[in-house]
């Protein structure tokens, strides 16, 4: 069991996050709102293959026929992901 009294305490950046790009190079921008392709919701973060959380938990849940088309996005933007 680790001593919490001597534990140092998590320090939080001054910057935001912007992914795995170094500061200053292409790709450390901040993230942008992206509008979803199927509710049109313009205040997204959070989007994959141009879907948003809501939809694609709406498509999961009630909408199954339009989930597999999503999955069949994904596999070919993204591929398989296997080794």
């Amino acid at each position: 069991m680790a001593d919490t009294d001597t534990a140092e305490a998590d320090t939080v950046p001054d910057t935001p996050v912007t992914g795995t790009a170094a500061p200053g190079t292409a790709g450390a921008e901040p993230a942008e709102p992206v509008a979803c392709t199927r509710c049109s919701t313009a205040t997204t973060l959070l989007h994959i293959v141009g879907n948003c959380a809501d939809c694609l938990a709406d498509m999961g849940l009630h909408h199954p026929e339009q989930f597999v088309e999503f999955k069949a996005q994904v596999l070919a933007k993204y591929g398989s992901g296997g080794a």
